[in-house]
């Protein structure tokens, strides 16, 4: 299976200045800063349905991402290979393919790639998650929509995870059938 998303490329660079002004068009405004002297292979490929975007992103290095509060999006981010360590909102953890890090809309984010980090990034417009949820539970007061950082992928999890399986098929037709986490087949071949 090729890269995934690459009919939907948005860019390809080995420019650490340049990967962070095309990611932050997609995505929202950061400060990337190179680990190492490691050569840099940024790329990210994006389509979207509505108020949702698939991202593929790779860094290719050791890289650090530091941003304030996303704002106006929920950015589910799922690794397929490698690891990123993650701070959110009080919470340091490590993700990787069993465990997704959920950002919310609101607070200080400081992500550190791994070289070998390959993973999806779901956006999700937070006002379009709002409607929704609200009409799930229309008694809940409106309070800023707030997640647990770590997901563990496996579990009540597995229905987002397939869920994002069956966006990335109706994006990338071609894609074939997507093996389902862990249990079955690895997120890896997602």
């Amino acid at each position: 299976m090729g890269e995934p998303l690459a009919a939907h490329a948005r860019f390809r660079t080995r420019r650490a200045d340049e990967a962070q002004w095309e990611a932050a068009r997609v995505l929202s405004q950061h400060e990337l800063r190179l680990r190492r002297d490691a050569p840099l292979d940024a790329r990210l490929n994006a389509a979207g349905h509505g108020p949702v975007v698939l991202c593929w992103m790779d860094y290719g290095a050791d890289v650090e991402v530091r941003a304030p509060g996303l704002g106006d999006y929920v950015a589910v981010n799922i690794p397929v290979s490698g690891a990123m360590q993650v701070e959110h909102r009080g919470t340091r953890f490590v993700a990787d393919p069993a465990h997704a890090a959920v950002f919310s809309p609101d607070g200080d984010l400081r992500m550190r790639y791994r070289p070998d980090l390959r993973q999806f990034i779901v956006r999700i417009d937070v006002d379009a998650l709002g409607d929704v949820l609200r009409g799930l539970a229309p008694a809940v007061p409106d309070a800023p929509l707030r997640f647990a950082p770590p997901m563990d992928v496996a579990g009540p999890a597995a229905a987002f995870t397939g869920a994002v399986r069956l966006l990335r098929e109706v994006l990338e037709p071609s894609s074939g059938p997507v093996p389902t986490g862990r249990g079955s087949q690895p997120l890896s071949a997602f």
